[in-house]
């Protein structure tokens, strides 16, 4: 048993090295994206890709729509009720009806509209006492029964249903 053991052991360390140069010939490549390319900001705190491919980027500048060769920015803007409700984007999530969900520091959750014509923002208030529990979002997740989860800096977890 310990000489099949060993023999085993022996054989595995050869394979390793005649195939060690094998891994170390593959070239790897990168691509900086940032502000020349038209990224908002360089600190990027979220990434999802969505089904229809585009890749969203959340930064402390906007969220970043990237369809591969450009950038679309999206931030608040105070003359729009359907901006962001604030350019600090700490959260992304796609839920199982391609609805994107963006979690703001400070502005609370934002769904994006169908259409893609703007966003509709869900907040903290006192006055609605089943309102979000924070508005600095950290964490969103949709479970096996399709219920939104949202994670708060301050308020703890709230149930979206």
């Amino acid at each position: 048993m310990r000489l099949t053991f060993v023999t085993i052991l022996l054989w595995l360390s050869n394979w390793s090295l005649l195939h060690a140069g094998q891994f170390e010939t593959e070239q790897l490549s990168f691509r900086r994206l940032g502000g020349a390319q038209g990224l908002s900001q360089s600190v990027i705190r979220c990434i999802v890709q969505d089904r229809t491919g585009y890749m969203w980027f959340g930064t402390q500048d906007g969220l970043n729509r990237f369809d591969g060769y450009t950038f679309s920015v999206y931030r608040h803007d105070p003359e729009s009720a359907s901006s962001l409700p604030n350019n600090s984007i700490a959260a992304i999530y796609e839920d199982h009806n391609g609805t994107l969900w963006i979690g703001t520091s400070g502005g609370g959750l934002s769904r994006r509209n169908a259409k893609g014509s703007g966003f509709l923002t869900y907040q903290h208030s006192l006055a609605i006492p089943n309102s979000l529990s924070d508005n600095t979002i950290s964490f969103i997740y949709e479970d096996r029964s399709n219920v939104l989860w949202i994670g708060t800096e301050f308020g703890g977890l709230d149930k979206f249903d």
